[in-house]
C-alpha cells in the first residue's frame, strides 16, 4: 500500500480539502496573532528553565562540633540589564555531636531554615541516645541561657516548649517513669523564668508539664502474663478442622491489626533492632517483638497441628499417643491453605506469610505421602 501522502497526491478525486505539505514557524516580531503568542510563552518558558538550572554551590562549614551543608543557588535576572541579585543560600546539619544537635534543634532559626529536622531528630534518636540523656541535655541548654538576655532566652524556651508538645504527641511512648527526674529539672527551670506561670510566650509551658506529667504517672506496671498450667492435657491437633476457615483468617487478621496498630516507627530502626541480643538490651523494641512473636506463634500452630498426635484415654495409664495419618494430614494442609488464601483476601500479609513459610518448612514439606492426599 502507497504512503498516505502519495495517494492524497495521486488521488483525482475532487478535492474535499487542503493537504498540508509543509509549514514555516512565524517569526516572534512579526505582529501578535497566535502564532507569536505561542513563541512568547515559550521564551517564557525557556526563562523558567534558566532560573530552574541556575549554578549551584554545596560545600561544608563546621561550627561548635557541628558540620553543616551550604547550598547556594544564584539565579540570573530576567532582564540582562537589571542587576544580579544576591544568591540563596540554605543550611542544613549534616553531623555533630550530641551537644551541637540539640544547640541546632533548640535554635528558633532551626524552625524556618531546616524544616525537617525536628521531626527527623525525634523519630531517630533512641538510635544514638536515650530520652532522658535527651531530655537532660534540653534543661542543661536553657539552665546556661538563664544568663543570658532576656530576647534569646524567651525564643529558646518558646522553641523548647514548641518541640516537647511536638514530642509528646508523635512519640508518647517515650516519656516513661525513667524521665521524671528531668521533667523536675524542666520544670524548675520554666518557674525560674517565670514561663510556667501562665503568661508570656511560655504560657503553655505548665500545661505541657502537667500533661507529660499525666502521661508519666498514667503507665501501669507490666503484669506478669499467666503461665500454663502443667496438667493441662495438649489440645488435639485436628481440632483447628471444626473451625471455618474465614473465620480463623478474621481472628488472626484482628490480632495483628491489634499489633501493627501499636508498632512504635522509632523502634523499627535497624540500630536499635540490631541490637535486641545483647546483654542489657532485652527491653528494645517491644512493639516490634510483639509482631515477631505473633508470626512465630501462627507458624508454630501450623507446624504442631500438622506434624502432631492425637491421644485417646483419660487416665494417665491409658493415654495412648498415635501419630495422625497421612489423610488427616492432608485435611489439616488444606485447612492451612485456605486460611492462608482467606488472610490474602483481608490483606492481612503477615499471617499469610506465617502459614506460607510454615508449610514450606523441611519437617512439612517431607510429608509427601500427605501432599499426595491433598487435593
Amino acid at each position: 500500500m502507497l504512503p498516505r501522502p502519495l495517494r492524497l497526491l495521486w488521488d483525482t478525486s475532487p478535492p474535499g480539502g487542503v493537504v498540508l505539505s509543509s509549514f514555516r514557524s512565524r517569526d516572534p516580531e512579526e505582529g501578535g496573532g497566535p502564532g507569536g503568542q505561542g513563541v512568547g510563552g515559550g521564551q517564557e518558558e525557556e526563562e523558567e528553565e534558566e532560573e530552574d538550572e541556575a549554578p549551584v554551590s554545596v560545600w561544608d562549614e563546621e561550627e561548635d562540633g557541628a558540620t553543616f551543608t551550604v547550598t547556594s543557588r544564584q539565579y540570573r535576572p530576567p532582564d540582562p540589564l537589571a542587576p544580579t541579585p544576591p544568591p540563596r543560600s540554605s543550611r542544613r546539619l549534616r553531623a555533630g555531636t550530641l551537644e551541637a544537635l540539640v544547640r541546632h534543634l533548640l535554635d528558633a532559626r532551626t524552625s524556618g531554615a531546616d524544616v525537617t529536622f525536628t521531626s527527623a531528630f525525634l523519630a531517630t534518636h533512641r538510635a544514638f541516645t536515650s530520652t532522658p540523656a535527651l531530655l537532660g541535655l534540653m534543661a542543661d541548654r536553657l539552665e546556661a541561657l538563664e544568663s543570658h538576655p532576656t530576647g534569646e532566652l524567651e525564643r529558646t524556651i518558646g522553641v523548647a516548649i514548641s518541640v516537647l508538645s511536638t514530642w509528646l504527641a508523635s512519640h508518647p511512648e517515650d516519656f516513661g517513669s525513667e524521665v521524671k527526674g528531668q521533667l523536675d529539672r524542666l520544670e524548675s527551670c520554666l518557674l525560674r523564668t517565670g514561663y510556667a506561670a501562665g503568661a508570656g510566650v511560655g504560657g503553655g509551658g505548665a500545661d505541657l508539664i502537667r500533661n507529660l506529667r499525666s502521661r508519666v504517672d498514667s503507665q501501669a506496671p507490666d503484669l506478669p502474663k499467666p503461665l500454663a498450667l502443667p496438667g493441662d492435657s495438649p489440645a488435639d491437633p485436628t481440632d483447628v478442622l471444626v473451625f471455618l476457615a474465614d473465620h480463623l483468617a478474621e481472628q488472626l487478621t484482628l490480632l495483628d491489626a491489634e499489633l501493627f496498630l501499636s508498632l512504635v516507627p522509632s523502634q523499627c530502626l535497624g540500630s536499635l533492632w540490631g541490637h535486641r541480643d545483647r546483654p542489657g538490651h532485652s527491653h528494645l523494641c517491644p512493639s516490634v517483638r510483639a509482631t515477631v512473636t505473633q508470626f512465630n506463634k501462627v507458624a508454630g500452630a501450623v507446624v504442631s497441628s500438622v506434624l502432631g498426635a492425637t491421644s485417646t484415654g483419660e487416665g494417665l495409664g491409658e493415654v495412648t499417643i498415635r501419630p495422625l495419618r497421612p489423610p488427616q494430614r492432608a485435611r489439616l494442609l488444606e485447612k492451612w491453605i485456605r486460611v492462608a488464601e482467606e488472610c490474602r483476601l483481608l490483606r492481612n500479609f503477615s499471617s499469610v506469610y506465617a502459614v506460607v513459610s510454615a508449610l514450606q518448612s523441611s519437617p512439612i514439606h517431607r510429608l509427601r505421602a500427605a501432599w499426595g492426599e491433598a487435593a
